[in-house]
């Protein structure tokens, strides 16, 4: 079954799922689009997830952490992104059981703590 979000990839399901046809435990979601940074210079990339992440920014794997674990922070080294333009993003996650949340979050240049990456600078199909 294939679900079409399009909003910033800022979820806690707890212990459900994004739609009532998909099970509660043992779901994937993917995000591919592209994401448009406000200024140049070195940003970040977080995840707080509830089991398995992976992020890939312009191709490259930033984000590993595909295991069972109960939620957690994972952190980018820094990436190198110019305003204006548009960087490709893809975002994996598998909820494997118990709770489901899925977190991206972005530190730009300059930026002391890290903030959910808005939807106005995520552009997803």
């Amino acid at each position: 079954m294939r679900v079409t979000r399009t909003e910033a990839v800022d979820f806690n399901w707890g212990g459900g799922s994004p739609s009532a046809e998909l099970p509660a435990d043992n779901f994937s979601a993917r995000w591919e689009g592209r994401l448009e940074a406000p200024a140049t210079g070195a940003y970040a990339f977080q995840t707080n997830s509830d089991d398995g992440v992976r992020v890939w920014i312009n191709g490259v794997l930033v984000i590993d952490n595909w295991t069972v674990h109960p939620p957690t922070l994972d952190t980018s080294g820094s990436v190198a992104l110019t305003a204006g333009q548009r960087a490709t993003v893809r975002i994996e996650y598998q909820e494997f059981g118990g709770g489901a949340v899925i977190q991206f979050r972005w530190r730009p240049p300059g930026g002391s703590g890290f903030t959910a990456v808005p939807a106005n600078r995520l552009y997803l199909p």
